[in-house]
């Protein structure tokens, strides 16, 4: 799956079968270009946030070897869904 940012920013999502393998931390390919790693169980919750979520962002961060990279809906507060 790819994620195309207004600025030119791409993020590649790549999906692990194996429930039980330890998941590659996410990793950045360029100023704007990163590759994150999730459980393919997580796939539809994943592509239910990108369909109806916004905004979307994309938070690289792996300062001191921690990998704390995600994607988000910003500051929006979880499970607020899309005002009318």
């Amino acid at each position: 799956m790819l994620i195309k940012g207004e600025s030119g920013a791409k993020c590649h999502i790549w999906f692990e079968l194996d429930p039980q393998a330890e998941l590659q931390k996410a990793k950045r390919h360029g100023a704007k270009h990163f590759a994150f790693y999730f459980y393919q169980w997580q796939f539809e919750q994943i592509l239910d946030m990108l369909r109806n979520e916004k905004p979307i962002s994309v938070e690289f961060d792996d300062d001191f070897d921690y990998n704390n990279s995600r994607i988000t809906t910003g500051t929006e507060a979880v499970g607020e869904g899309e005002e009318s």
